[in-house]
């Protein structure tokens, strides 16, 4: 009989990448802080069971969003990737290009949280799970996608 390889770090302790549509899933005004978002994100994950290392990235026009919303997201470690408004979906293709890249520098275990309603990601999601990545997701409420949701471990 062939010995097994050591098991890898359980998803729970591996890194979790977040990946933020912040045009359509924006900083609800007045109902949260913006300087406690990466504080509350890395506590929502920790209280799920996922301890491991936390980056977070956002994606959106940086001009439709409040200068001292900017700002408190930056102070705070969330990395926001300027994308100006323009050609339908750029976003989401950045994103999903960028989410690609992230796979191939952090082989699994691995985990994902997309903060997005968007259908057309959900290809993508469901290949990276069927590579071993565990898939989170939070989407608004006005997000009725059924294939975005099948993709994620837990919503």
């Amino acid at each position: 009989m062939g010995e097994c390889a050591p098991a890898a770090a359980a998803p729970t302790t591996a890194k979790t990448s977040v990946w933020w549509d912040i045009d359509k899933c924006a900083v609800p005004r007045g109902r949260c802080d913006p300087h406690r978002i990466a504080h509350n994100l890395i506590a929502a994950l920790a209280a799920a069971g996922y301890a491991g290392p936390v980056s977070i990235a956002a994606y959106g026009d940086a001009a439709r969003v409040p200068p001292p919303v900017l700002a408190a997201l930056s102070a705070t470690g969330i990395c926001l990737n300027h994308v100006p408004t323009g050609s339908k979906d750029t976003s989401e293709k950045r994103m999903l290009v960028d989410m690609l890249f992230w796979a191939f520098d952090n082989p699994p275990p691995g985990n994902y949280l997309l903060i997005s309603g968007d259908q057309d990601l959900s290809d993508l999601l469901h290949r990276l799970r069927m590579k071993r990545y565990d898939i989170l997701l939070v989407r608004p409420p006005n997000a009725s996608s059924q294939a975005l949701a099948a993709a994620a471990k837990k919503i």
